[in-house]
């Protein structure tokens, strides 16, 4: 089992107590939590951008409930994700979805127009909302065979949801997700990574401050080295 998000935030959390930080300060589990889907974002992020490959431990699966919009176009509301360059990784997974594929907005504006991408099925996704298309004379070469686009047609009359494929925001907009138990979804070298980051641009500033507090009286007339004079 890989390295659980709960168990990321107490070693955290220990850290940050065994710094010098007020009795007022409050480091909860919510605080670290928050922090580390940032930063995981972040690295993520930068990693996709130098041309690296995210590992599949990254991605969830996430149901999504469609409802159509137009004749032919059905809309989903979907969590936050994280969008990696030409969508990568993000996929539709439910049986007659698998083969549609997700563009921006301009590509599928695109094929609605072309004679041959006019009869295939797209989706894109604009402000976190999923639109699919499906042409009324949609071709079943695009499906791989008629079974795919019956299964599709079928899910969508039955108000199914479907499953997909994305890097989440929060992890726990995916199915069955507990951060207490389930591996985090970060490849398990790259924690190490994250909890340092996480120290560093979150507290370093915090920690800094508060040992620069000289204990008892001090005299802000007079410059820090000399302060232990006085102290003295």
């Amino acid at each position: 089992m890989g390295t659980t998000e709960e168990s990321i935030v107490y070693q955290l959390i220990s850290a940050i107590r065994a710094g010098e930080l007020n009795s007022d300060e409050v480091v909860g589990e919510r605080r670290i939590r928050s922090f580390l889907r940032t930063h995981r974002a972040q690295i993520l992020a930068a990693k996709s951008k130098n041309g690296l490959i995210i590992q599949g431990e990254c991605f969830q699966k996430v149901p999504i409930s469609l409802t159509r919009t137009t004749n032919t176009e059905w809309e989903a509301d979907l969590p936050g994700i994280i969008y990696l360059k030409n969508y990568y990784g993000t996929k539709l997974l439910t049986p007659g979805f698998s083969n549609i594929s997700i563009s921006n907005e301009e590509d599928y504006h695109l094929h609605k127009k072309n004679i041959i991408g006019g009869s295939i099925p797209m989706a894109k996704i604009e402000d976190n909302t999923l639109t699919l298309r499906i042409p009324e004379n949609a071709s079943i070469y695009a499906m791989n065979d008629a079974l795919g686009l019956k299964a599709m047609l079928q899910c969508l009359k039955n108000k199914e949801r479907v499953i997909m494929s994305a890097i989440l925001v929060d992890p726990e907009d995916g199915i069955d997700y507990d951060w207490t138990t389930d591996p985090y979804p970060m490849p398990a070298e790259e924690i190490q990574l994250l909890k340092n980051q996480v120290l560093r641009q979150e507290f370093n500033l915090i920690l800094q401050t508060k040992s620069d507090q000289i204990p008892n009286t001090k005299n802000d007339t007079l410059r820090y080295h000399d302060q232990g004079k006085v102290q003295s």
